[in-house]
C-alpha cells in the first residue's frame, strides 16, 4: 500500500461565481495532473509486481487508487483495476503482510498459497521504492538535457519589497529593499527562493521567537556595511507557515507604454529596464510604484538600460483617469527565467535533504511545522496544474521531487508501508519462523487505520488550502478586471488664432 502524502506544504460559497471557462480550464490541466500521479504511483507499483513475478510469488491484484473499482479487467490470474479514490495504490501480495482492511480479501484461498521466503518478501517489498528512485533518476537525467527554467529570486538573496505594516517593516531594524541577506539563523542562505538553503526555507524551518537575519547593506553614499537584526515572525493566513513579509527583487523590464503617458514623453520603450529612480535604485515593481506615487506630480529624473547602454530621462508623473495617484503610465513585464542544468545526482540529493527536513521538523518538538502543513494528493495535482501552465519542464523537475519523497517515505520503517514488510521480513529470517499471523494482522490493521486517519487530516488542510489560493486568485483577477481603466488624455492642441 502506497500513500502519496508529500512532505512540502475559495470559500466555496463564493464558487458560483467563477466563469465556466474558468472551471474548464482548471479541469483540463487537473486531469493532466491527476494522470501524472497516476504514473508515479503506476511506475512504484509496477515495481512490486515486477519482483514479484520474478521471485514467484503470487500476485493477486494491481490496483490504481482505493476503494470501489472503476475499471477492472482480469489479465493472467492479475485482477487489474483503477478505484474511486486516488491516495495511492497498491499491489495485492496475499505472501507478504495481510492488507484486508485497505485491500480487500485475497481472491485466492489462504491454504492454497505456499509461504515465501522472507528474502523474496524483502526483494519485492524493496522494488516499489527502488522503481521509484529510479524513475526520479530517469526524469533528474531529462531535466538535465533539456533544463529548467529558474526564476531570479533562485539566483539572489536580495530583497526586493518590505511589505507594509509587516514583521520586516516593524522590525527594530528594519529590512529595506537592496539588502543582501546572507544567513538566516547563523545558516547561510544562496537564494531568496528554491528548495534548499534559501531565504523562504530557513524562515519557514525557524525556531524560537525572533528569527535572526544577518544582512549586506549598501547605504546611499555606497559604503556597504554588515547589519544584524531579529524579526519576531508572524504566520500567513493560507498556509500557517512562518513569513516575516519580504519579496524577492526582481528586473523592472518595460513591457507596455501608454499612449500619452509621461512614459510616452519621455521616449521609454517596451524593454527597457529600469534601474534608478531619482538616483535611487529600483528592486521591484512595487518598490517603483510606491516610489512613484509618493513623489508625486514632479519631475524626477529614471535611469534605464537599452541595448546594453545606460540613458536617462526626465519624466513628470501625473494622475491619469480612472486612479487617485500619480503614474508614468507603463506594463512591466515579466523577466525571462533563465535555464538552468542541475546534474542529476544533484537533483536528487537536493529533494532527499529537503525530505529529510520535513521529517526532522516534524518530530523535533519545538519546531512549528506540523502534519498540517505535508501535501496531499490535492495539493500535488494542484501543484502539477500550474506548473503545466508555465512549462512542461517544470512538471519534469516535480516529478524528481515527488518520486523522490515517495520512495524515502515508503522505506520508512512503519507497519503498512514497504519499510514495514521488510522489518517484518527481517525479524522472520532471524527467527527462522514467520511471526504470529494474529501479531501481524493487530499491527497492520493498527497502523492502516492510523494511516488512513493521517491522510484524512492531511487532506483536510490541504484541500482547504488549495481552494483558499484559488479562490484567493480569482478575486485578485476580478479586481483587476473590474478596475475602472487607466487612460492618459492626449494633450490639448494649441488654439489656433482666426484670421
Amino acid at each position: 500500500m502506497e500513500p502519496t502524502a508529500t512532505l512540502l506544504s475559495w470559500p466555496l460559497a463564493a464558487a458560483g461565481d467563477i466563469p465556466t471557462s474558468q472551471w474548464l480550464l482548471w479541469a483540463g490541466t487537473w486531469v493532466a495532473a491527476v494522470f501524472f500521479l497516476a504514473l508515479t504511483i503506476f511506475v512504484h507499483e509496477l515495481g512490486h509486481f515486477l519482483a514479484a513475478r520474478w521471485r514467484g510469488l503470487v500476485v493477486d491484484r494491481f490496483s490504481i487508487g482505493f476503494g470501489p473499482r472503476l475499471w477492472a479487467k482480469t489479465i493472467d490470474g492479475v485482477d487489474w483495476c483503477v478505484s474511486l479514490i486516488p491516495l495511492g495504490g497498491y499491489v495485492s501480495l496475499p505472501q507478504l503482510a495481510p492488507m484486508e482492511m485497505i485491500e480487500g480479501a485475497p481472491s485466492a484461498e489462504k491454504g492454497a498459497i505456499p509461504e515465501a521466503h522472507p528474502l523474496d518478501k524483502i526483494i519485492v517489498a524493496f522494488a516499489g521504492p527502488l522503481f521509484s528512485f529510479l524513475l526520479a533518476l530517469t526524469t533528474a537525467g531529462l531535466v538535465w538535457f533539456v533544463g529548467r527554467p529558474a526564476q531570479e529570486a533562485e539566483r539572489s538573496t536580495v530583497v526586493g519589497y518590505v511589505l507594509k505594516d509587516s514583521p520586516a517593516a516593524k522590525a527594530p531594524i528594519p529590512l529595506l529593499p537592496g539588502d543582501k541577506i546572507l544567513a538566516v539563523d547563523n545558516k547561510p542562505v544562496t537564494s531568496f527562493g528554491g528548495a534548499r538553503q534559501s531565504v523562504i526555507e530557513a524562515v519557514v524551518f525557524s525556531q524560537g521567537e525572533k528569527i535572526q537575519f544577518d544582512v549586506e547593506r549598501t547605504r546611499d553614499d555606497g559604503i556597504t556595511e554588515l547589519i544584524t537584526t531579529r524579526i519576531r515572525p508572524r504566520k500567513d493566513e493560507i498556509t500557517e507557515l512562518r513569513e516575516v513579509g519580504i519579496m524577492a527583487a526582481e528586473r523592472l523590464l518595460v513591457g507596455k507604454v501608454m499612449p500619452h503617458s509621461p512614459a510616452e514623453a519621455a521616449a521609454l520603450r517596451p524593454g527597457d529596464e529600469l534601474l534608478l529612480l531619482g538616483g535611487k535604485r529600483m528592486f521591484s515593481r512595487m518598490q517603483f510604484i510606491d516610489a512613484i506615487a509618493a513623489h508625486g506630480s514632479r519631475p524626477i529624473e529614471l535611469t534605464y538600460l537599452r541595448d546594453g547602454a545606460t540613458a536617462s530621462a526626465r519624466v513628470t508623473p501625473e494622475v491619469p483617469s480612472g486612479t487617485d495617484e500619480p503614474k508614468i503610465g507603463i506594463q512591466f513585464d515579466a523577466p525571462p527565467p533563465i535555464i538552468v542544468r542541475p546534474s542529476p545526482f544533484m537533483q536528487i540529493a537536493e529533494s532527499a535533504a529537503a525530505v529529510l527536513e520535513v521529517l526532522r521538523a516534524l518530530v523535533d518538538r519545538k519546531s512549528e511545522i506540523g502534519p498540517r502543513h505535508m501535501m496531499s494528493p490535492v495539493g500535488m495535482v494542484d501543484s502539477v496544474s500550474r506548473l503545466l501552465d508555465i512549462d512542461m519542464r517544470l512538471v519534469l523537475w516535480y516529478a524528481v521531487v515527488i518520486n523522490v519523497n515517495l520512495a524515502l517515505l515508503n522505506i520508512l520503517p512503519i507497519p503498512v508501508l514497504d519499510g514495514g514488510h521488510i522489518v517484518f521480513s527481517l525479524v522472520e529470517w532471524v527467527r527462522r519462523r514467520p511471526l504470529p499471523a494474529q501479531l501481524i494482522h493487530g499491527l497492520q490493521s493498527a497502523f492502516a487505520m492510523l494511516l488512513i486517519a493521517f491522510m484524512v487530516y492531511v487532506m483536510f488542510y490541504d484541500t482547504r488550502r488549495v481552494v483558499r489560493q484559488r479562490m484567493e486568485e480569482h478575486e485578485l483577477r476580478e479586481k483587476a478586471r473590474t478596475a475602472p481603466e487607466i487612460a492618459f488624455p492626449p494633450e490639448p492642441s494649441p488654439a489656433t488664432p482666426k484670421p
